[in-house]
């Protein structure tokens, strides 16, 4: 699994990981060489879903969304984080961009107007379904970066809006 697939996906890996290995030991002789290397992959797996696992919480909710889901995807397609949270936010208070709506947060990428593939990628990861999207998608997902379950907004935009030709992505907490 890429280090840019969002947190929940790879700790689920990893915890698929672990199962197997834990099978791959119990079964194998003792003594026997696929034990000790199950052995050593359980250590290295147990490692890597304790780094998981803390970054879970190091930051919450729609900035968890943002930095763990959706920043990566953006990295991976190569495109730049141009805005994130601000004062300015062009008269709009409700902007999730905005610095002092809390339960929110944006991220910009500077890309092309209409660039639904990267938009549809962003959606299809969050929503972990294949998902199509053109110039606009708004939904709602469930995460519980802060222990509970929560459910979230979702706005992507991929149409030419605002500042010009970028890629929006905002995440706002509508329940908690």
């Amino acid at each position: 699994m890429s280090k840019h697939a969002p947190l929940q996906a790879r700790l689920h890996t990893v915890n698929h990981a672990i199962a197997d290995q834990q099978q791959a030991r119990d079964s194998a002789p003792l003594g026997s060489k696929i034990r000790k290397h199950a052995k050593a992959a359980l250590r290295r797996l147990n490692k890597q879903r304790k780094k998981l696992v803390a970054d879970r919480f190091k930051f919450k909710g729609a900035t968890a969304i943002i930095k763990y889901e959706v920043i990566p995807i953006l990295h991976a397609a190569g495109v730049p984080v141009t805005s994130r949270k601000r004062w300015a936010t062009f008269g709009n208070p409700s902007s999730d961009h905005w610095l002092g709506n809390r339960d929110a947060d944006a991220v910009d990428g500077a890309t092309f107007a209409e660039n639904n593939e990267l938009g549809s990628a962003i959606v299809s990861a969050l929503k972990q379904r294949k998902t199509e999207m053109s110039s606009f998608a708004e939904f709602e997902i469930t995460r519980s970066h802060t222990g509970s379950a929560e459910t979230y907004r979702v706005q992507v935009i991929t149409e030419e809006h605002g500042t010009g030709p970028h890629i929006h992505i905002g995440v706002k907490r509508v329940s908690s």
